[in-house]
């Protein structure tokens, strides 16, 4: 028999290698070269270029080169219906929010979560769907470039935690030296790495060769590891609680001993490793502080979506929370924010509270600054402090997506989170229970470019999986 010459199709690679570098891409150093940073705003341009701009045209080029290759395949399913209803939902929201063109497309400063990146999110989405849909047996690969990704992001946040940074330099700027990855911030690595270190978990309990088991328990390990280097308690208890829901439901030997290592090498990072600078300050994961200011958060966030016009239905836009509080700041939960954000001294009284526009010359909006005047401040008398509006997000995905697309895109995402998680729990399939991890997380954290179009990669795949029921005697994790 001829072989045949049909043309195989490019996409299951595309997923492979999308999933496998997005998390890890980055620019060195800046688009055009650039001096020291001098002003804060230098920061943030360096750190948008370095990070967040690479991801986003490295997402939409996938996105778009998918989509040819998929085009034939498009056909009415209940998910795909879903995020066509989540683009429209974000830009009659954005537009809603009467903020500047270039904000619309690209999204808030060192967000990037405009309308380009949600289309770029939905064709990812898109592409995931039809493909696993058409050939589950390439989400086999997806698990490997996943845990692969999540190896060599524990890798960098390891030799930050050693002092051997090999991606600061590489920014022609200085930050303080927190264990970052190349995604930017310890909370974005830990929701990288939570699935990743599950997936790999199931990859070597499913794993029927001894030598290749292994090497999966090690990349599991290794991810756990990282994760506990960012010491993100959201992700943290994310881990725990699905790993013993995991052993009430299928009790194990083997799932047992591989959940207590697990946990165990999730803690053991503040014992071991040398500190760098600010990292022995992070809080610890029985510290309730950081749940207080979540708190107050989400009352300022329930204070902003009454104020959003047009909601409940529609919502602000990306940056919707903080241009509420710009346009009218809710002064008195502010200083209960800061107050915990920033540890001010018990003897701190407010005396005044009002907006400082600087600079002072061609103000806009996002310009502003709040000012504290103090009666006392840890035993000085007559102090000022200001900040910057840095409440940007919710911390909670359902008033995120409320705030932002507004009620009926938090319909539209609690049906595609929780119609598969209940669907593969029910039939004992593995990612149902990387799904569940990611909603607990999701409690307390909120969706970004970082890591949002790995995660409805595998949200896709619970859609697009078969879902058969697994036998009694087989582990399903």
């Amino acid at each position: 028999m001829r072989p045949s010459t049909e043309k195989q199709p490019a996409y299951p690679w595309l997923l492979f290698f999308f999933v496998l570098a997005y998390p890890l891409l980055f620019f060195p150093g800046t688009l055009l070269g650039r001096p020291a940073v001098i002003t804060p705003l230098d920061n943030i341009m360096a750190s948008e270029q370095f990070l967040y701009l690479p991801k986003l045209l490295f997402l939409l080029a996938v996105g778009t080169l998918g989509l040819i290759e998929v085009r034939k395949q498009i056909t009415i399913s209940v998910f795909l219906l879903m995020l066509l209803a989540h683009i429209i939902l974000v830009v009659l929201s954005t537009f809603n929010a009467h903020d500047e063109l270039t904000y619309n497309l690209l999204g808030p400063s060192q967000r990037f979560d405009g309308i380009l990146y949600h289309l770029g999110l939905s064709a990812i989405g898109t592409i995931a769907y039809l493909n696993l849909r058409n050939a589950p047996q390439h989400f086999h690969k997806i698990a490997v470039a996943l845990v692969s990704g999540c190896f060599v992001q524990s890798l960098v946040v390891i030799l930050q935690r050693l002092n051997l940074d090999p991606v600061t330099p590489l920014r022609l700027w200085q930050e303080s030296n927190v264990p970052l990855g190349t995604l930017g911030h310890p909370g974005m690595v830990a929701a990288l790495l939570l699935p990743g270190t599950l997936v790999a978990l199931w990859l070597a309990i499913e794993e029927k060769q001894p030598r290749y088991r292994l090497l999966w328990i090690s990349a599991a390990l290794l991810s756990a590891y990282g994760l506990g280097i960012t010491s993100n308690s959201a992700a943290f208890y994310s881990l725990v609680v699905t790993l013993i829901a995991m052993n009430f439901v299928n009790r194990n030997w083997l799932l047992i001993f591989l959940s207590c290592l697990l946990v165990a090498a999730v803690l053991i990072p503040r014992a071991v490793l040398t500190s760098p600078r600010n990292f022995e300050n992070s809080q610890s994961y029985l510290d309730t502080s950081t749940l207080e200011t979540r708190f107050v958060i989400w009352e300022i966030a329930l204070k902003a979506i009454r104020e959003t016009p047009l909601q409940p239905m529609l919502g602000g836009g990306p940056d919707a929370l903080k241009l509420a509080q710009l346009r009218n700041p809710p002064f008195d939960l502010l200083a209960k924010q800061y107050a915990l954000e920033f540890h001010w001294p018990k003897d701190a009284t407010v005396k005044d509270v009002h907006i400082k526009k600087f600079p002072e010359e061609n103000i806009k909006i996002r310009d502003q600054w709040i000012a504290f005047e103090f009666e006392l401040f840890d035993g000085q008398k007559n102090v000022t402090k200001e900040h910057g509006f840095a409440i940007d997000r919710a911390h909670n995905y359902v008033l995120d997506r409320w705030l932002a697309f507004g009620l009926i895109s938090v319909f539209v995402w609690l049906i595609l989170w929780l119609y598969p998680v209940y669907l593969t729990l029910r039939q004992g399939h593995r990612l149902g229970w990387v799904l569940f991890a990611l909603m607990i997380y999701y409690f307390a954290w909120f969706p970004v470019m970082q890591v949002e179009p790995i995660h409805l990669i595998l949200l896709a795949a619970a859609w697009a999986l078969p879902h058969t029921s697994r036998p009694k005697n087989e582990i399903a994790v």
